[in-house]
């Protein structure tokens, strides 16, 4: 008698003693125990993941606003020697 799950295949063999037959049944749920750990850390990986490449996202637009607001302050300054004049006002 064969059974398939997800990840692995094991097959019991009808005519194995009952305490080889318990261990069967100790390893059959062991490995649907397993399986259904990896099902859901698979899961939170693909989560993490999405999450990361929206985080790119915004730390190159928050990049952009920091840039745009470097050069107005740049834009908005005059130096003379030492002193330099910002004109904050439009």
């Amino acid at each position: 008698m064969c059974h398939t799950l997800t990840l692995f295949r094991v097959c019991v063999t009808p005519s194995l003693p009952p305490v080889c037959a318990d261990s069967e049944v100790r390893l059959h749920k062991k490995c649907r125990e397993l399986n259904a750990e990896i099902v859901a850390n698979a899961a939170k990986v693909q989560t993490a993941l999405k999450l990361n490449e929206e985080d790119q996202g915004t730390i190159a637009a928050l990049k952009k606003e920091i840039e745009k607001a470097w050069k107005m302050v740049d834009a908005r300054s005059v130096c003379c020697g030492r002193v330099c004049i910002w004109f904050l006002f439009p």
